[in-house]
């Protein structure tokens, strides 16, 4: 079996040629497959035209399984389908679902046949002494993921950006200020299609950096895990111009920043954060996030802490697919004192060495809290640097 997968190819490509010129490929999982079990396949899409292009893919493909001369029809289910910009000599990779059926086994062929303007087809090595009984009614309400093999089940397509990931350098000490944020997608209440309707579990860190202090030491870091309902839907479903509710979040939030003593600080929170946007997806757009919280305890060591944070924040992102945008986080006091503003401008930054893609920051920060540790302290600086999520 090993020695007809070597001659069988794992990865065939096809080219057509429109307003722009794509290469399709197949790419099946490394891993020996179950038999009668879901997978995941990989199309990757190559953008050969000398600009960038828009692809859209099919929610569904209808492809043919054979093996050892038995031939049936399968159905491929897009994982998250979205429109996506591929720059030019880029590309873009969408995952598809699909179960074999289960009398299938040993060397599989998948054929797209049709589907795409020329035939690609990729191999999946079956283990036909495993295979699957049929999902009970309480597993299909559970709406179990495609099953690729143990690591990629436990991470891949679980985790997504959340909050800015970014490094920036200023004058003002503590000179520098990182940020990385990520959120790993617990529970889907919508299937494997769509996610939109999720349990997720969320975490950011930020610190304020004091490098040009001797040994550089860390001023201080906020670090909030935070667990959270979100109910969003993608930007590219809504309307062309006008308004479009994009969804919420609802959930729960610690922060502390880790120390002991007087320098210990620590909070709770649950919030509701709903998202709207004015302008289209895919253009230049205006997405509105207003954000209500209540403490809920732990504040003992920051009794003022109202004060300064209030019982809210808003947030708004200026700007374009693709191109630069302005985003406000604005905060107010209790009895609508201490005000607090931050903006971030960024600009996408492109280079085809390596493939590499990232964005120009500059960051204005007038107010406080900048650092949970001098919540009641007021700040004003400029940094700049580069991030690598908006």
């Amino acid at each position: 079996m090993n020695s007809l997968r070597l001659l069988l190819p794992l990865l065939v490509s096809a080219t057509f040629a429109t307003a722009h010129e794509f290469t399709f490929s197949l790419i099946a999982p490394e891993l020996t497959a179950t038999a009668g079990a879901p997978i995941q396949i990989e199309l990757v899409v190559l953008n050969r035209s000398a600009a960038e292009a828009v692809f859209t893919p099919s929610p569904v493909l209808h492809a043919t399984a054979s093996a050892q001369g038995n031939e049936q029809s399968v159905t491929l289910q897009a994982v998250a389908p979205h429109a996506t910009t591929i720059p030019a000599g880029g590309f873009s990779i969408e995952r598809y679902a699909v179960s074999l059926p289960q009398n299938l086994h040993g060397t599989v062929v998948l054929n797209l046949g049709n589907e795409l303007p020329t035939a690609i087809r990729t191999v999946v090595t079956v283990d036909s002494e495993r295979a699957v009984a049929p999902a009970t009614p309480l597993a299909s309400a559970l709406t179990a993921a495609p099953d690729p093999g143990p690591i990629q089940r436990s991470f891949a397509g679980r985790f997504g950006a959340h909050d800015s990931v970014y490094f920036i350098y200023g004058a003002d000490d503590p000179v520098a200020k990182l940020q990385f944020s990520l959120k790993y997608r617990v529970l889907s209440f919508d299937g494997e299609e769509t996610h939109r309707r999720t349990l997720q579990f969320g975490y950011t860190q930020r610190s304020l950096w004091d490098l040009n202090a001797r040994s550089s030491p860390f001023y201080d870091t906020s670090y909030m895990p935070e667990l959270f309902y979100e109910a969003l839907r993608p930007m590219t479903e809504t309307k062309s111009t006008g308004f479009s509710w994009l969804g919420y979040q609802t959930g729960l939030l610690h922060e502390s920043n880790g120390r002991d003593g007087e320098a210990s600080r620590s909070l709770n929170i649950g919030y509701l954060r709903p998202v709207f946007m004015l302008g289209a997806g895919n253009d230049w757009h205006l997405i509105v996030a207003p954000e209500l919280f209540a403490y809920l305890g732990g504040i003992e060591e920051m009794p003022r802490i109202k004060d300064f944070r209030g019982y809210g924040r808003l947030r708004m992102a200026f700007g374009r697919t693709n191109g630069p945008g302005l985003m406000f986080t604005g905060m107010i006091g209790k009895h609508f004192k201490n005000p607090t503003v931050q903006l971030d401008f960024t600009l996408p930054l492109r280079t085809r060495i390596l493939d590499f893609e990232t964005f120009a920051m500059l960051q204005y920060f007038d107010g406080y809290g900048e650092s949970i540790l001098a919540y009641d302290k007021k700040t004003n600086t400029v940094r700049a640097g580069f991030s690598l999520v908006r």
